[in-house]
């Protein structure tokens, strides 16, 4: 459950640095220039903030206690994903998308939810959830809001990407599969360590999934397309009727469920206006990663970045660790190598 929770994140962490020496652990900074790793158009990101993100990067994982090598390549992956973290929130701000708290609040309580469902969880406040897992609940909340604002962004650039209707008709045209549409199932399943329960839901014949849950119940909606739909509840659901349940099954030891099918739909082939719509969007969902690439990288060029000497491209260790660190840094920002960006020269001295 808490692995889930962290994947809706995109970013997971450890503190296994018990068995490393700390002086050896920070030996890679200048001990005058530990506490700031780089400035963002004037905004400072500290080790702490890295510290954090490589917390959450290996919560709830075992791992040998990494070389000092690998530590630092890792810390300077982080680092450079908080530079494109800090200028996300930044381009929002100049856009008037800030992010408000209470749409990162509404978020939380979607998380909120699949713990308070849980009878194992029922009597741990939230935050003690988070902080039990080894991270910060407020750095972990930040990143709620930072996963937001990706999506947030994502989506306002994509509204400027104009995609031609000659292009459209080749996407079409090359694409005959789109014409025919997948079967679409629409069910709920229903979780409970008591079987007694499951049964007398099923009792009722019908479902309504949304009257309040049933006590000691966990209920999931889910629709998808008929090839997605996940293996343990695929052969069940083809041999229901729409508005019926299934019979309750052994979730792995974990108690029991059952499902309960809304709709079956077939498939249909879409109208010409339809396909021409499916099409746009496919292009859409295609184009939109390089154009957020394309301004991250106009954003860098004009951006006042400054990064600690020990973390520029050109000094940091060049073995191959799975990949090179140069590969490593563009998947993080998409940064050539020796970008002229960084410039450590502002960091010469203690930054106060």
């Amino acid at each position: 459950m808490k692995k889930i929770l962290l994947l809706v994140l995109g970013f997971i962490i450890i503190i296994c640095m018990l068995s490393i020496d700390s002086n050896k652990v920070l030996s890679f900074f200048d001990q005058d220039k530990q506490e700031i790793l780089a400035k963002v158009n004037g905004e400072k990101i500290t080790y702490l903030d890295v510290e954090s993100l490589y917390d959450i990067r290996y919560a709830h994982t075992s791992i040998s206690p990494p070389s000092i090598v690998q530590l630092q390549l890792e810390y300077a992956e982080l680092l450079y994903k908080r530079i494109e973290q800090i200028l996300i929130t930044q381009e929002l701000n100049k856009r008037g998308l800030t992010i408000s708290d209470q749409s990162v609040d509404a978020f939380e309580a979607i998380v909120r939810k699949d713990y308070e469902d849980t009878e194992e969880y029922q009597d741990i406040s939230f935050s003690k959830i988070i902080e039990d897992s080894g991270v910060s609940y407020p750095v972990w909340k930040s990143q709620l809001k930072i996963r937001l604002e990706i999506e947030v962004l994502q989506k306002d650039i994509a509204r400027n990407i104009v995609v031609d209707s000659e292009k459209i008709l080749e996407y079409v045209k090359l694409h005959p599969e789109l014409a025919t549409t997948p079967d679409k199932l629409d069910f709920i399943v229903i979780k409970s360590s008591d079987k007694a329960k499951l049964e007398k839901i099923k009792k009722a014949n019908t479902y309504n999934y949304n009257k309040p849950d049933t006590p000691g119940t966990k209920v999931e909606r889910a629709l998808f397309d008929l090839p997605n739909v996940p293996k343990e509840y695929l052969e069940d659901l083809k041999k229901m009727k729409p508005r019926s349940f299934s019979e309750i099954k052994s979730n792995g030891g974990k108690g029991f469920y059952v499902l309960y099918l809304n709709v079956y739909e077939k498939n249909q082939s879409p109208d010409a206006l339809r396909l021409y719509s499916i099409a746009e969007k496919k292009l859409l969902e295609l184009e939109t990663p390089a154009a957020y690439d394309q301004w991250l990288m106009n954003t860098l060029k004009y951006a006042e970045i400054t990064v600690a000497e020990e973390f520029l491209p050109r000094n940091l260790p060049s073995e191959d660790l799975s990949k090179g660190v140069y590969s490593i840094l563009q998947d993080s920002t998409g940064l050539p190598q020796g970008n002229s960006i960084f410039n450590a020269d502002d960091l010469e001295e203690p930054i106060k």
